[in-house]
């Protein structure tokens, strides 16, 4: 029997109510060479059987039911176990829409690339919430080093959802569905790859609806100076050989996550941070650099340190007041 040319790689774990709306979207396609493998990830609820009942109904869907270990080992353990020249990663709560398997697999098939991404419609319960479009859109990427930049740049989408991706990118991939980070997984996945994407295109059609869990519209997770640190060595790990420009790119965006940190509420003023951050860096055409990595309003009184406490300890407050409502977040 031979390969098929698309698998599609679900994670699934306590999504109970979605599962079979994901698969059901993947059944219905017209494009019909595929796998899908469900990833029971030690799902507590009626996951396993709803994927096993599937997998009876379609000698296509392939069930592994496995102990939890979180959503990059699931994605790790499918992907060993696909055998499609491409890989498609679905999420259990989202869904494909019409025909969106054979306009990415066509455009990639055709026209030699790497990475096929299509838009997204992001859904709140059950309603649109909003189409979702990169800068990028329709806008070819050639070489590597001009992907890691879009990625870094926030040009394209983080996610590794919603695209096509040759098998081929993920072979020997040290940082590929990686623990080492919970969240900013996808976008480190994007960036390990990169060294070999060479032809890159997001394509205007929407191809996948994104759930939004309006329990997290708001994040139930922020990031520590610390964490913000960690991905920052990961980042610069994964660009080994790449330009100084690379990693220029790095730092301003590790510089610009920084900077937000000081205005969440859960962290504390951190004095050395700053000092230690900010050393060399008050500059004005520095700060300039930064603009196009951050909301401008983050960078008023940067370079005054007192004030700049003042000001984003201020904003803190009203925000955990008036948005957050007095919530505390979970800190990484």
């Amino acid at each position: 029997m031979k390969n098929p040319a698309i698998s599609i790689l679900v994670p699934v774990y306590n999504v109970e109510p979605y599962l079979s709306r994901c698969i059901d979207s993947v059944l219905s396609q017209d494009f019909q060479d595929w796998e899908m493998i469900l990833v029971d990830d030690g799902s507590p609820d009626n996951c396993p059987r709803i994927c096993d009942e599937y997998a009876k109904k379609d000698f296509r869907i392939k069930v592994l039911h496995k102990n939890n270990e979180g959503l990059p080992a699931a994605r790790k353990s499918g992907f060993e176990l696909s055998k499609g020249e491409y890989i498609i990663h679905l999420d259990s709560d989202d869904y494909l829409l019409p025909n969106a398997l054979s306009a990415l697999y066509n455009k990639a098939k055709l026209g030699g690339y790497d990475i096929v991404k299509g838009c997204n419609r992001r859904f709140l319960n059950d309603e649109i919430y909003d189409i979702e479009k990169p800068n990028l859109c329709e806008t070819e990427i050639h070489g590597s080093e001009n992907y890691l930049k879009a990625l870094i740049r926030h040009d394209i989408k983080p996610y590794i959802w919603g695209g096509i991706y040759k098998r081929e990118l993920f072979y020997d991939c040290e940082y590929c569905f990686t623990s080492d980070v919970s969240i900013c997984e996808d976008w480190i996945t994007n960036q390990a790859i990169w060294h070999k994407v060479n032809k890159y295109i997001v394509i205007s059609k929407v191809v996948c609806a994104y759930f939004i869990n309006p329990n997290s519209m708001m994040q139930s997770k922020v990031l520590s100076h610390q964490y913000i640190d960690h991905v920052g060595d990961i980042m610069r790990q994964i660009a080994n050989n790449a330009s100084t420009e690379i990693f220029h790119l790095i730092d301003l965006d590790r510089t610009a996550s920084h900077i937000r940190a000081f205005f969440i509420p859960e962290l504390a003023w951190d004095s050395k941070t700053y000092d230690k951050i900010f050393k060399d860096k008050k500059k004005k055409s520095y700060i300039d650099e930064l603009v196009p990595h951050i909301n401008n309003r983050f960078l008023i009184f940067l370079s005054f340190k007192y004030c700049f406490k003042v000001y984003s300890r201020t904003y803190a407050y009203l925000f955990k007041f008036f948005k957050l409502k007095g919530r505390k977040r979970i800190v990484l």
